[in-house]
């Protein structure tokens, strides 16, 4: 608690320019003088150190345990934190408090991950200066309020319905004439998305529904039922826009995700509960796309099982384990390749597969 009460973070005004080609927000920093790349997330309330290997000593580091870190699942971590020093183009500390929380996948065919941490609101909002998000210009800023009024005149900036609180942003949509209060949450690669509820009527409309270990979040991979529907009309202040809309029965969190947030341009003044956007010229997807994959595989101690699957589709089970891919026999040597073959095939009829 005292190093929580004693960190000093510092904001600087100026631009840090992003990659427009990554899916999220990476920031490039130096991390107790070593270089690590971080995403963006506003959907996380603390700043969290994901993998050891970029912390100097890390096996003789002392970590102190306080709470516990919650994923979009609700699902919760023990929290451990350490105290390092941070600095980028746009902030810096020398004693930031961070969570660590190995996320490091044990399954040998995963991706490694493009980021070894996650940079919360906890470091945005520091020295009242306002957050200027322009995917125009795929850059990230901190502005004046001056510098604000400035650009929300000339730019065609308005402002929306927000609520700004405990190291949360939070804007109200419109859908279907009902009104929705979202997390802007840039760390979830997604549109919209609504935990399950009887009484939501999107029936209507058409869907694909998905099973299976569908989503990464802070604790593990979510298990359960998605249901994806498209062309939702949306309604922000006086912009109206279409979109996919995800139903979850695994994510207990109700978020407006990067590819959602990337059509818009945003102004962000939390200390006053403002928030400004802009549409842009990005694309939002609204159409479920009629190639979109039937099943995904994974590795699992050395094994291919099935753990995503379209819920119309019987011909594979959850947790079937696949044994050869156009008659090659999966060993240890084309397991991670036959793992990419499958998921980048849209449609397994295409392939010659046999399970146990």
């Amino acid at each position: 608690m005292k190093a929580i009460k004693n960190q000093e973070i510092r904001n600087k005004i100026g631009a840090y320019a992003f990659n427009k080609e990554s899916n999220l927000i990476y920031f490039e920093t130096l991390l107790e003088n070593n270089k690590v790349n971080f995403m963006f997330d506003t959907g996380a309330t603390s700043s969290v150190i994901t993998d050891s290997t970029t912390i100097s000593n890390f096996s003789t580091r002392t970590f102190n345990g306080i709470g516990s870190l919650k994923g979009a699942d609700r699902k919760k971590t023990k929290r451990k934190i350490l105290v390092s020093s941070i600095e980028s183009p746009l902030f810096y500390s020398q004693n930031k408090v961070f969570s660590y929380l190995n996320m490091i996948s044990t399954n040998k065919c995963a991706k490694k991950n493009e980021f070894q941490g996650i940079l919360g609101v906890d470091i945005m909002f520091n020295d009242d200066l306002l957050l200027l998000m322009d995917f125009t210009n795929s850059k990230i800023s901190y502005i004046t309020d001056s510098d604000k009024k400035k650009i929300a005149l000339n730019e065609g900036y308005q402002k929306i319905k927000s609520e700004c609180k405990m190291n949360q942003i939070f804007i109200f949509l419109n859908i279907n004439n009902n009104e929705y209060r979202f997390k802007l949450d840039t760390g979830f690669l997604g549109n919209l998305v609504i935990p399950y509820n009887e009484n939501l009527k999107f029936e209507k409309d058409r869907n694909i529904a998905f099973e299976g270990e569908f989503f990464q979040t802070a604790s593990g991979r979510t298990n359960g039922e998605e249901i994806f529907y498209e062309n939702q009309q949306i309604n922000l202040g006086d912009i109206n826009v279409n979109s996919t809309l995800l139903i979850s029965k695994s994510i207990k969190a109700q978020n407006v995700g990067i590819n959602f947030i990337k059509g818009f341009d945003w102004i962000i003044d939390f200390y006053n509960n403002e928030v400004y956007i802009k549409k842009n010229n990005i694309e939002i997807e609204s159409d479920l796309n009629n190639k979109m994959f039937q099943y995904r595989a994974s590795e699992r101690n050395n094994k291919i099982v099935v753990t995503i699957k379209q819920k119309k589709l019987n011909e594979y089970q959850l947790n079937d384990e696949i044994i050869s891919v156009n008659d090659k026999t999966i060993t240890s040597e084309n397991i991670c390749e036959t793992v990419i073959l499958l998921n980048n095939t849209a449609n397994w009829d295409e392939l010659k597969i046999k399970k146990r």
